[in-house]
Formats: structure tokens, sequence, C-alpha cells
């Protein structure tokens, strides 16, 4: 979502936006508003759709129209049989990608299963989680607590209280700025706000506690990254949207097992952060 509103942000400053805005696009038509469409397709897929989609038809605003054309618009129907598109090509692109996400969501690891070799792995980065997440996460003014002026990675878990050892992870993150900043907008964001669901009731278990790292940046996009190839997190969405509703509470499987039977590239991280630190 960062990526989205970054690239939107660039275009409401000299793009599309910012033409419409100032009402130099279209100059032929007027009282059309502008809207948007998000998918969830991304990296070498989205590249292929957009190169057929470019391929296939006019874009005004990639070929410096500054009008629309807002004769009779095609039936689908009559596209599909008269314009030579590469229907096969664009299945083949949109069928890969999903085969890809199937393949990727059996491989992974819930997370919460995955909590003791997530737990190792933070303590060869040198992240003593245990000194970080006493405090249960209960309401804003605990939110408040966490440090304004500066950010990095954190990760979320649920705990069964606070002298347990038992640690469910649920969600890992990034702030770039600010840990207080971006908790309180998981407090108050319906569609992704971590919080915000857990007190609302739509993700229920136990109490809820945060671990904020020292490592910001590449080093934390790093870990983030292994993080979530390699564990599902409930609270994390996959590319269509859609959030696991329930905590996995089953036995959690031993770090020296995740070790041994997964393939897991933690000593390449490691070594990768601390390259990158």
């Amino acid at each position: 979502s960062s990526g989205i509103n970054a690239e939107y942000g660039r275009h409401a400053k000299h793009g599309v936006i910012h033409e419409v805005w100032q009402g130099r696009f279209p100059r032929n038509v007027c009282g059309l508003g502008l809207y948007a469409y998000c998918t969830h397709y991304h990296g070498e897929a989205a590249k292929k759709i957009k190169s057929i989609f470019l391929d296939t038809f006019n874009f005004a605003q990639r070929t410096g129209r500054d009008t629309i054309d807002t004769s009779e618009i095609y039936p689908a129907e009559w596209t599909k049989n008269n314009l030579k598109f590469p229907w096969d090509e664009l299945k083949r692109i949109v069928d890969g990608e999903d085969g890809e996400e199937e393949k990727k969501k059996k491989a992974a690891i819930p997370s919460e299963k995955g909590g003791p070799f997530i737990r190792f792995l933070l303590d060869e980065l040198n992240c003593n989680i245990s000194l970080y997440d006493k405090e249960e996460i209960r309401g804003v003014d605990d939110v408040k607590k966490f440090p304004a002026h500066y950010g990095g990675l954190y990760l979320f878990y649920m705990i069964p209280d606070p002298e347990s050892d038992l640690r469910y992870p649920i969600y890992v993150g990034v702030a770039k700025q600010s840990f207080k900043e971006r908790f309180l907008r998981q407090t108050e964001d319906k569609f992704n706000g971590i919080f915000h669901k857990i007190w609302s009731g739509e993700f229920t278990g136990m109490g809820v506690y945060a671990v904020c790292t020292h490592y910001k940046g590449p080093a934390a996009k790093t870990i983030k990254k292994l993080l979530l190839d390699s564990f599902d997190f409930p609270l994390k969405r996959d590319r269509r949207g859609r959030l696991r509703r329930e905590l996995d509470t089953s036995e959690q499987l031993p770090a020296e097992y995740v070790k041994d039977n997964y393939n897991i590239p933690w000593e390449e991280c490691v070594e990768q952060v601390k390259e990158k630190a």
C-alpha cells in the first residue's frame, strides 16, 4: 500500500492526477470524474500485463493526447472477436502468478508455529525480545509509550500471559520514521490496522505485545522479506487482500526442527543484515 500511495503522490504532483486537477486533461470533455483501479498483481506479472495493454490500446496519457474519445464504446464481446489480443499469453501470466502464490502459501509455515525459530533468528541478530515485550498493549495510551523519534523493524505477538515463554508472532512490519506514529495508525485503520482488528473483535486470541528492533532501512527490509517469504502471518494480507481470521495455537515447531526441515536461508540473511546495518 505504501508503494501505491507513493505512485499516486507522484501523479498528483506532476502526472495524470495533476493534469486532471489543473483542468488540462481532457480538453474536449467536461464533468468526468477520475477513478483508480488497483490489482493484486505486481513485479514481473504486472510488467507483462502492462506491456500487453500498451501494445494493444492507445492510452491518451501515454501518447501525449490531451483529448479523450467518448464516442461509442466497443462491447467486450466485439473486441474479443475482432481484436488481436493475446488472451493465451495473458492467461499464462495470470495462472502462473496464482500458481506461484499457491505454492508459496503451501510452503510457508504458520508464523505462530514458527515462533521459536523467529525468536532464535532475532537472538542471532542481537534483538533480545524478552527485554521488550513485557507490557500488553490494551489501548491507545499503551501505544503512546512507544518511541516517537525513531523507527525500524517491529513484530506483534500474542502471548497467553506476561510470564509465559510462548509467543505467537502475528505481524511483521517496518516503521520508517516513528514506532509511535505507525502503531497509532494501526489503532485507527479499519482495513489494515492490527490493533483496530484485535480490539474490535475481528481477530481474537490472547494479549497483544510488540517488539521494536534497532534495525532500519535495508537491513530491516531484508529481515522482513525473509520472514514474509518463510512464514504465513495471520494479519498480513495476501495479494488478493485476504487475511487469516484465527490464531493457530497448536504445538509450536522447535527452532532446530525448522532449521533442519525447511529451506530458510537464515544464515545468508544474518550476513546480509550485518553488512547493511
